[in-house]
């Protein structure tokens, strides 16, 4: 009897952990959001939508992919992707330097030292878009 009581509380623990982490609450975004996180590190609870330029806590793109199997499949650190971009600082030349911009999850071109998303590998021609980026989060002294 003893037993059996034993097991059906561990069960009844296991159940309620296994439940607790299912609910977890993912933010997604849409393809190209360029992302940053208040923590000031990776944690797929804690980032947001960049609203700052040049923004110091940049983590990466959302690849709008809302059925993820690991933080990878939601948001790209590093590698190329789409990026949403704006003509904040001026149109978009392949090999500009872009970095997050003022407005919503956006990026713009690099015009100062600061920290960048990465390198434009084409030309833009329309004043927003998705732009494909080869992401390389970083400081660069222009």
């Amino acid at each position: 009897m003893k037993n059996t009581l034993v097991i059906i509380l561990l069960f009844v623990f296991c159940q309620s952990i296994c439940h607790a982490q299912g609910e977890r609450k993912r933010k997604f975004y849409d393809k190209g959001t360029v992302l940053r996180s208040p923590a000031g590190f990776y944690d797929d609870e804690t980032y947001v939508a960049s609203t700052n330029p040049n923004d110091n806590l940049l983590i990466g793109v959302a690849t709008g992919n809302h059925n993820p199997r690991k933080k990878s499949d939601f948001v790209c650190t590093g590698g190329v992707s789409e990026v949403k971009y704006n003509y904040e600082n001026g149109s978009i030349q392949e090999g500009d330097l872009v970095t997050s911009s003022s407005k919503t999850g956006e990026a713009m071109k690099a015009t100062q030292s600061g920290i960048v998303l990465g390198i434009a590998l084409e030309n833009t021609d329309s004043p927003s878009g998705l732009v494909k980026v080869r992401v390389l989060i970083q400081y660069v002294k222009l």
